[in-house]
Protein backbone atom coordinates (compact mmCIF):
# COMPACT_ATOMS: atom_id res chain seq x y z
CA UNK A 1 0.00 0.00 0.00
CA UNK A 2 2.63 2.35 0.00
CA UNK A 3 2.34 4.74 -3.39
CA UNK A 4 3.17 7.65 -2.56
CA UNK A 5 6.47 7.93 -1.06
CA UNK A 6 7.64 11.87 -1.36
CA UNK A 7 6.84 13.15 -5.07
CA UNK A 8 7.94 16.06 -5.93
CA UNK A 9 4.82 18.36 -6.71
CA UNK A 10 5.56 21.48 -8.04
CA UNK A 11 4.03 24.82 -6.48
CA UNK A 12 1.42 26.77 -9.35
CA UNK A 13 3.20 29.73 -11.02
CA UNK A 14 -0.24 31.27 -12.16
CA UNK A 15 -3.09 29.55 -10.46
CA UNK A 16 -6.48 31.54 -10.68
CA UNK A 17 -10.18 31.26 -9.72
CA UNK A 18 -10.83 27.62 -8.81
CA UNK A 19 -6.95 26.46 -9.33
CA UNK A 20 -6.06 29.88 -6.72
CA UNK A 21 -8.46 28.68 -4.36
CA UNK A 22 -7.55 25.56 -4.51
CA UNK A 23 -3.85 26.06 -3.82
CA UNK A 24 -4.64 28.41 -0.56
CA UNK A 25 -6.62 25.84 1.09
CA UNK A 26 -3.80 23.36 0.17
CA UNK A 27 -1.29 25.43 2.01
CA UNK A 28 -3.65 26.46 5.25
CA UNK A 29 -4.43 22.37 5.29
CA UNK A 30 -0.49 21.82 4.86
CA UNK A 31 0.39 24.51 7.70
CA UNK A 32 -2.13 24.09 10.18
CA UNK A 33 -2.38 20.30 10.50
CA UNK A 34 0.32 18.83 12.27
CA UNK A 35 -0.94 15.19 11.40
CA UNK A 36 -1.13 16.21 8.15
CA UNK A 37 2.10 14.51 6.05
CA UNK A 38 1.31 15.52 2.68
CA UNK A 39 -1.02 17.60 1.30
CA UNK A 40 -1.71 17.63 -2.58
CA UNK A 41 -3.59 20.17 -4.88
CA UNK A 42 -6.12 18.51 -7.38
CA UNK A 43 -6.57 15.32 -8.38
CA UNK A 44 -7.93 14.49 -11.91
CA UNK A 45 -9.83 11.40 -13.10
CA UNK A 46 -7.65 8.62 -14.89
CA UNK A 47 -8.12 5.28 -16.42
CA UNK A 48 -6.30 2.35 -15.94
CA UNK A 49 -6.87 -0.47 -17.79
CA UNK A 50 -5.31 -3.65 -15.95
CA UNK A 51 -7.58 -6.24 -17.01
CA UNK A 52 -10.58 -3.84 -16.22
CA UNK A 53 -11.24 -0.15 -16.51
CA UNK A 54 -10.40 1.32 -13.28
CA UNK A 55 -10.50 4.70 -12.43
CA UNK A 56 -7.92 6.30 -10.13
CA UNK A 57 -6.74 9.88 -8.79
CA UNK A 58 -3.59 11.24 -9.57
CA UNK A 59 -2.01 15.10 -9.54
CA UNK A 60 -0.15 16.68 -11.86
CA UNK A 61 3.63 16.47 -11.32
CA UNK A 62 4.73 18.45 -14.42
CA UNK A 63 8.14 18.43 -15.77
CA UNK A 64 9.46 17.41 -19.22
CA UNK A 65 7.72 14.67 -19.06
CA UNK A 66 4.04 15.88 -17.81
CA UNK A 67 3.71 13.52 -15.53
CA UNK A 68 1.29 12.09 -12.58
CA UNK A 69 1.15 10.60 -9.19
CA UNK A 70 -1.30 8.46 -8.15
CA UNK A 71 -2.81 9.57 -4.81
CA UNK A 72 -4.34 6.61 -3.49
CA UNK A 73 -4.18 5.97 0.42
CA UNK A 74 -0.58 5.50 1.62
CA UNK A 75 0.73 3.86 4.89
CA UNK A 76 3.70 5.53 5.27
CA UNK A 77 2.11 9.09 6.06
CA UNK A 78 0.45 10.11 8.82
CA UNK A 79 -2.10 11.48 6.61
CA UNK A 80 -2.26 12.62 3.41
CA UNK A 81 -5.36 15.09 1.50
CA UNK A 82 -6.11 15.90 -2.13
CA UNK A 83 -8.94 17.99 -3.75
CA UNK A 84 -11.71 17.02 -6.15
CA UNK A 85 -12.89 19.85 -8.15
CA UNK A 86 -16.77 19.34 -9.76
CA UNK A 87 -18.05 21.46 -12.62
CA UNK A 88 -17.88 25.49 -12.93
CA UNK A 89 -21.18 27.06 -12.84
CA UNK A 90 -21.71 30.77 -12.76
CA UNK A 91 -23.62 31.92 -9.95
CA UNK A 92 -25.75 34.39 -10.52
CA UNK A 93 -24.76 35.54 -13.75
CA UNK A 94 -24.69 39.43 -14.75
CA UNK A 95 -22.91 40.83 -17.86
CA UNK A 96 -20.09 42.44 -18.11
CA UNK A 97 -19.30 41.85 -14.43
CA UNK A 98 -16.80 39.90 -12.85
CA UNK A 99 -19.48 37.37 -11.46
CA UNK A 100 -18.96 34.56 -9.20
CA UNK A 101 -18.41 30.63 -10.27
CA UNK A 102 -19.80 27.93 -8.23
CA UNK A 103 -17.99 24.62 -7.70
CA UNK A 104 -18.84 21.56 -5.61
CA UNK A 105 -15.40 20.96 -3.91
CA UNK A 106 -14.51 17.72 -2.32
CA UNK A 107 -11.32 17.17 0.07
CA UNK A 108 -10.26 13.33 0.23
CA UNK A 109 -8.20 12.36 3.71
CA UNK A 110 -6.89 9.42 4.17
CA UNK A 111 -5.03 8.49 7.49
CA UNK A 112 -2.39 6.34 9.44
CA UNK A 113 -4.37 6.80 12.92
CA UNK A 114 -1.32 4.47 14.37
CA UNK A 115 1.24 7.11 13.10
CA UNK A 116 -0.83 9.57 14.51
CA UNK A 117 -1.30 8.38 17.91
CA UNK A 118 -0.83 4.98 18.57
CA UNK A 119 -1.18 5.36 22.22
CA UNK A 120 -4.76 6.45 21.70
CA UNK A 121 -5.72 3.68 18.99
CA UNK A 122 -5.81 1.46 21.44
CA UNK A 123 -8.22 2.39 23.54
CA UNK A 124 -10.70 4.27 20.55
CA UNK A 125 -10.74 5.10 16.80
CA UNK A 126 -10.43 8.92 17.35
CA UNK A 127 -11.25 10.02 13.39
CA UNK A 128 -13.94 12.32 14.33
CA UNK A 129 -10.86 14.47 16.63
CA UNK A 130 -9.56 14.29 13.13
CA UNK A 131 -12.38 15.52 11.18
CA UNK A 132 -13.24 18.28 14.60
CA UNK A 133 -9.16 19.56 13.84
CA UNK A 134 -10.07 20.25 9.86
CA UNK A 135 -13.46 21.66 10.21
CA UNK A 136 -11.86 24.43 13.02
CA UNK A 137 -9.18 25.06 10.64
CA UNK A 138 -11.79 25.78 7.86
CA UNK A 139 -14.22 27.41 9.49
CA UNK A 140 -11.83 29.80 11.70
CA UNK A 141 -9.31 30.25 8.95
CA UNK A 142 -10.29 29.44 5.69
CA UNK A 143 -11.30 32.13 2.71
CA UNK A 144 -9.12 34.38 1.55
CA UNK A 145 -10.02 37.85 -0.72
CA UNK A 146 -11.71 36.22 -3.92
CA UNK A 147 -13.53 33.23 -2.34
CA UNK A 148 -15.87 31.74 -0.38
CA UNK A 149 -17.08 28.76 1.05
CA UNK A 150 -19.65 26.54 2.72
CA UNK A 151 -19.23 23.42 4.48
CA UNK A 152 -22.12 21.08 3.50
CA UNK A 153 -21.50 17.77 4.61
CA UNK A 154 -18.72 15.28 5.77
CA UNK A 155 -18.41 11.28 4.40
CA UNK A 156 -17.17 8.56 6.12
CA UNK A 157 -18.03 5.45 3.92
CA UNK A 158 -15.70 4.32 1.75
CA UNK A 159 -17.55 5.01 -1.55
CA UNK A 160 -18.60 8.31 -0.69
CA UNK A 161 -15.10 9.44 0.07
CA UNK A 162 -13.89 7.86 -3.16
CA UNK A 163 -17.62 8.39 -5.77
CA UNK A 164 -15.53 9.25 -8.50
CA UNK A 165 -13.24 6.70 -8.26
CA UNK A 166 -13.44 3.17 -8.50
CA UNK A 167 -10.88 2.30 -5.75
CA UNK A 168 -11.48 -1.31 -4.66
CA UNK A 169 -12.98 -1.29 -0.91
CA UNK A 170 -11.50 -4.97 -0.19
CA UNK A 171 -7.93 -3.38 -0.09
CA UNK A 172 -9.53 -2.33 3.94
CA UNK A 173 -8.64 1.23 3.54
CA UNK A 174 -11.07 1.82 6.34
CA UNK A 175 -10.12 -0.68 8.74
CA UNK A 176 -7.99 0.43 12.11
CA UNK A 177 -5.27 1.85 11.81
CA UNK A 178 -6.59 3.36 8.76
CA UNK A 179 -9.24 5.73 8.41
CA UNK A 180 -10.85 7.96 5.58
CA UNK A 181 -13.12 10.98 5.44
CA UNK A 182 -14.16 13.70 3.17
CA UNK A 183 -15.17 17.19 3.34
CA UNK A 184 -17.69 18.30 0.75
CA UNK A 185 -17.69 22.16 0.56
CA UNK A 186 -19.91 24.37 -1.91
CA UNK A 187 -17.29 27.04 -3.23
CA UNK A 188 -17.50 30.53 -4.71
CA UNK A 189 -14.71 31.92 -6.50
CA UNK A 190 -14.95 35.54 -7.76
CA UNK A 191 -13.99 35.52 -11.81
CA UNK A 192 -10.41 36.49 -12.97
CA UNK A 193 -9.40 36.16 -8.84
CA UNK A 194 -5.47 34.96 -9.34
CA UNK A 195 -2.94 36.27 -6.93
CA UNK A 196 -2.00 33.52 -3.89
CA UNK A 197 -2.17 34.95 -0.26
CA UNK A 198 0.25 32.89 1.08
CA UNK A 199 3.88 32.03 1.01
CA UNK A 200 4.32 28.58 0.57
CA UNK A 201 7.71 28.71 2.34
CA UNK A 202 5.53 29.13 5.74
CA UNK A 203 3.90 25.46 4.98
CA UNK A 204 6.59 23.63 6.69
CA UNK A 205 4.87 20.27 7.86
CA UNK A 206 5.96 19.69 11.45
CA UNK A 207 6.07 15.81 10.87
CA UNK A 208 8.33 16.02 8.29
CA UNK A 209 10.97 12.38 8.76
CA UNK A 210 15.05 13.57 8.77
CA UNK A 211 14.91 12.19 5.45
CA UNK A 212 12.63 14.46 3.90
CA UNK A 213 13.74 17.56 5.78
CA UNK A 214 17.06 17.33 3.96
CA UNK A 215 15.26 17.18 0.49
CA UNK A 216 11.95 19.01 1.05
CA UNK A 217 13.41 21.68 3.20
CA UNK A 218 16.81 21.83 1.76
CA UNK A 219 15.45 23.52 -1.00
CA UNK A 220 14.03 26.51 0.74
CA UNK A 221 15.43 29.82 0.93
CA UNK A 222 16.44 29.89 4.57
CA UNK A 223 17.92 33.54 4.05
CA UNK A 224 14.13 34.57 4.34
CA UNK A 225 13.31 35.06 8.53
CA UNK A 226 9.82 33.25 7.75
CA UNK A 227 11.10 30.23 7.05
CA UNK A 228 14.76 30.29 9.49
CA UNK A 229 11.99 31.22 12.31
CA UNK A 230 9.61 28.23 11.49
CA UNK A 231 12.49 25.12 12.08
CA UNK A 232 12.34 24.06 14.92
CA UNK A 233 15.95 23.21 16.98
CA UNK A 234 16.19 20.09 16.10
CA UNK A 235 15.44 20.90 12.14
CA UNK A 236 18.39 23.22 12.32
CA UNK A 237 20.51 21.05 13.32
CA UNK A 238 19.44 17.92 10.85
CA UNK A 239 19.44 20.69 8.16
CA UNK A 240 23.08 22.01 9.36
CA UNK A 241 22.10 25.49 9.69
Amino acid sequence: MINLQNPTIPNPLEAIEVDKAVYELQLLLDTKLDWLTNSFGRAYRFLDKNGKKMYFPEVYKGGSNFSYTRVTPDNDKKGTCFFVVGKEEVFDYEPHQKNFLKYNLGILFWVNLKKINEGLLQNEIFTQNLIRDVRRVLTTQGGAKGYSFKLKSVEREFKEIYKEFTLNEEEDYLRAPYSGFRFNIELLVREDCGVVSYNPQEALVNNLSIEEKLVILGSLDFSNPIVFNSLTVEQKIDLGI
